[in-house]
C-alpha cells in the first residue's frame, strides 16, 4: 500500500507533463481555404476562462497580425458562469479582405502584472490563393464577359441612340 502511495505524485507530474498541451490556445482561419477578396477572419480559442478579455490587434504588417491578450492576475469574481461551463473560451477576430499570398496570425496571452507575464502563445500560417472566374464561387474576381470591340460597339450604339433622342425633343 505504501508503494501505491510514493508512486502516485509521480503518477500526476507525469500525466501533467503528457497532458498538459491537450488544452492549448488554438488558431483557426474562416474560411480554411481563403481567397483574393474574400472576408478572413480568425478564431482564437483557449481553455474557458470566464475572465478572459477580448483579445485585441497589437500590431499589423503586411502579412502577419499579432493579437495580445492579457488576462487578470489574483482571485477573480466572474458575474456569469453558464452551467454547465463549456471547454473553451472563444473569439472571432476580422482580417479583412485579404490579397494573394501567405499570412501569420500570432497570439499571446499575457498575465496582468508589473512586467505582464507572457503565459502562452500560439501561432498559424495560411495561404490565400488568387481569386479565380468561376461564377459563383466566392471570391472570384469580377471579369467582363464581353470583349473590347464588344463593349466599344454597345457604347456607339448608346450614344447614336442617345443622340436621336435629343434630336427628336429639339423638333
Amino acid at each position: 500500500m505504501a508503494r501505491n502511495i510514493r508512486s502516485t505524485p509521480w503518477l500526476g507530474r507525469a500525466l501533467f507533463l503528457c497532458c498538459h498541451g491537450a488544452a492549448a490556445q488554438t488558431i483557426t482561419v474562416v474560411p480554411s481555404d481563403p481567397v483574393a477578396g474574400q472576408p478572413v477572419s480568425a478564431l482564437l480559442s483557449q481553455p474557458f476562462d470566464c475572465a478572459a478579455p477580448q483579445p485585441t490587434l497589437s500590431a499589423q504588417t503586411a502579412t502577419s497580425f499579432t493579437f495580445d491578450s492579457i488576462l487578470p492576475s489574483g482571485i477573480v469574481n466572474c458575474a456569469v458562469v453558464p452551467m454547465p461551463p463549456p471547454a473553451t473560451s472563444n473569439f472571432s477576430v476580422d482580417l479583412g479582405n485579404l490579397a494573394t499570398g501567405s499570412y501569420t496570425v500570432n497570439w499571446h496571452i499575457y498575465i496582468n502584472q508589473m512586467p505582464p507575464l507572457l503565459q502562452s502563445t500560439a501561432t498559424t500560417n495560411f495561404v490565400v490563393a488568387p481569386g479565380t472566374s468561376a461564377p459563383g464561387q466566392p471570391g472570384a474576381a469580377a471579369t467582363p464577359t464581353l470583349s473590347v470591340w464588344a463593349m466599344l460597339a454597345l457604347g456607339l450604339a448608346c450614344l447614336v441612340l442617345g443622340m436621336c433622342g435629343l434630336r427628336q425633343r429639339s423638333r
